[in-house]
């Protein structure tokens, strides 16, 4: 399994595509669970494609979808040759991970370091009453108290 690992991937981008496209005909066939619907602005995100409608954004998300799955799939089973489809897929590759999303799993990774921090001292400032009662019912002085010197 480990000489094959490149067909593996190959065939699971080709499936996560492929759910990708499905879902995208799902949402332009009128069905639920849009996920750029239009949202409260205390849950917007900065993704770019928020707030489009789907009528609109579906239909492209199915055809970059099983566009993408049918790339994966003559990528995987064909030997390379050229640069055409390799640029297709880089192209593919930087958008759907770079420019789609939203700022969130950027500053997760970013911040991570000091989220580990946070879990043993605690978020510094008001937070707003977020976690006051965690304070009340497991006090920060029992995690250093209750540890051998």
């Amino acid at each position: 399994m480990r000489k094959n690992w490149p067909v593996g991937t190959g065939y699971a981008t080709a499936l996560w595509s492929l759910t990708y496209g499905v879902l995208g005909v799902y949402w332009a066939l009128g069905g639920p669970g849009y996920p750029f619907a239009k949202v409260t602005d205390d849950r917007a995100t900065a993704s770019i494609l928020e707030d489009t409608p789907a009528h609109v954004v579906a239909p492209l998300m199915a055809a970059v979808g099983l566009g993408g799955a049918v790339l994966a799939i003559v990528m995987t089973r064909r030997p390379a040759r050229g640069w055409v489809l390799q640029a297709i897929a880089a192209v593919l590759a930087i958008g759907l991970a770079v420019v789609i999303p939203d700022y969130t799993l950027i500053a997760m990774v970013a911040l991570a370091p000091a989220l580990v921090a946070f879990a043993f001292t605690g978020v510094p400032g008001e937070q707003g009453g977020v976690g006051d009662r965690w304070g009340e019912v497991y006090p920060r002085w029992i995690w250093f108290s209750s540890r051998p010197a």
